[in-house]
């Protein structure tokens, strides 16, 4: 216990358990905590619990996240930008 003393709790998860591809590019937290993470598949949500997929039009990597001082989540892929709602 000592040992982890001022060290950050850390989970690592593979891509077994979120269920996605391993490849992941950005994340990004929403105000309520949610966290969105970039996939090569898809844009993750991760409430805490459980996992959501977000698929983005003709199956376009996810590769940038951003969040306007609104609150609002902006995605950008492969010949793709847009927002979440």
């Amino acid at each position: 216990a000592l040992q982890q003393l001022g060290q950050p709790l850390i989970t690592n998860l593979t891509a077994k358990q979120y269920h996605a591809h391993p490849n992941n590019y950005d994340a990004i937290q929403d105000d309520d905590g949610n966290l969105y993470i970039g996939n090569l598949w898809c844009v993750m949500q991760f409430d805490g619990t459980l996992w959501r997929k977000i698929y983005l039009p003709n199956g376009a990597s996810c590769t940038a996240l951003s969040r306007s001082e609104d609150g609002t989540i902006y995605v950008g892929g492969r010949n793709t930008i847009g927002y979440l709602r």
